[in-house]
């Protein structure tokens, strides 16, 4: 992720009995952990994202019931106005992504050819933003599934469930680790949550690792938590930021991807920064318990 040196000239080197030792997490000192100022910058912007999402979900609610027309640029030009109204600044579009939409990952929706939103809908909304003021603050990045009705089909449950539950196991090994006084390594974080996937029978619907790297980029240049694209063996140090974000990606038919940010402080247990979600928000739902 940093730099390359080539494979021949590693092996004279270790022809001359020098044992080659990857720079990468000294690198990652530098590049990833977090000063002071840092570690307080996602504490802020974490609790605060997700009141802008849930704004986004009430108007959508409010819409599709007036029966008012609504698609997944408009709403996710709304989005942007909540996370500006809550205090967060955004360089991005978010993604806002409905059924077929949302078992593409890097789906953006545009003012031309974004799909309606309707009943029955299955949404997926995806934003990052950070605390403005200085460019040294550190993004908070979230992603939640939703189903536009409360009449949610068995198949989508079991994946959002699945989905939930495979992100867990990866935030449950890390804060292990740590209890345990023991290191964690990005690549064991990504088994850990894809083992959960694998074994529910959707590792063909797998297209991305676990997470990445969250700095003052939204994608930084600390360890990520990866045995999928790369073998990531750079450790999940404290003072560092990172998401855990699994998806299941159903190609023409939906997509679940739930994400959390873990900062690991200090000292102490690594901690989620934002709301985890742990159930389907049915939007045309008033029921507490979906919320």
């Amino acid at each position: 992720y940093v730099a390359m040196v080539d494979a021949g000239t590693v092996e004279v080197v270790r022809d001359r009995g020098i044992e080659v030792v990857s720079a990468a997490d000294l690198i990652q000192r530098f590049t990833a952990v977090l000063d002071d100022d840092q570690l307080a910058s996602p504490r802020f912007a974490g609790p605060r994202l997700p009141a802008a999402v849930e704004a986004a979900s009430k108007e959508c609610r409010a819409r599709v019931l007036a029966g008012d027309s609504l698609n997944e640029y408009e709403l996710q030009q709304y989005l942007l106005q909540q996370v500006e109204a809550i205090g967060l600044t955004s360089p991005d579009q978010p993604i806002v992504a409905v059924n077929g939409h949302a078992a593409d990952p890097h789906y953006a929706p545009g003012p031309e050819g974004s799909s309606p939103i309707v009943r029955g809908d299955w949404l997926l909304i995806d934003v990052w933003a950070k605390q403005p003021g200085s460019e040294d603050n550190v993004f908070a990045d979230m992603t939640g599934t939703e189903q536009v009705d409360s009449d949610v089909p068995d198949h989508r449950v079991g994946v959002f469930k699945t989905v939930i539950g495979a992100r867990d196991a990866a935030v449950d090994l890390v804060q292990g680790r740590y209890a345990a006084g023991e290191e964690v390594r990005g690549f064991e974080a990504d088994k850990a949550c894809r083992e959960v996937l694998v074994n529910a029978g959707y590792g063909d619907a797998v297209q991305h690792r676990t997470g990445h790297s969250i700095t003052s980029e939204i994608h930084g240049s600390g360890a990520n938590l990866d045995d999928f694209e790369s073998h990531d063996e750079r450790l999940l140090m404290r003072r560092t930021c990172f998401s855990v974000e699994p998806g299941i990606y159903l190609e023409d038919d939906f997509g679940v991807r739930s994400e959390v940010d873990i900062l690991v402080p200090s000292d102490g247990r690594p901690g989620v920064t934002g709301r985890k979600q742990t159930a389907m928000i049915l939007l045309l739902v008033d029921d507490p318990q979906y919320r």
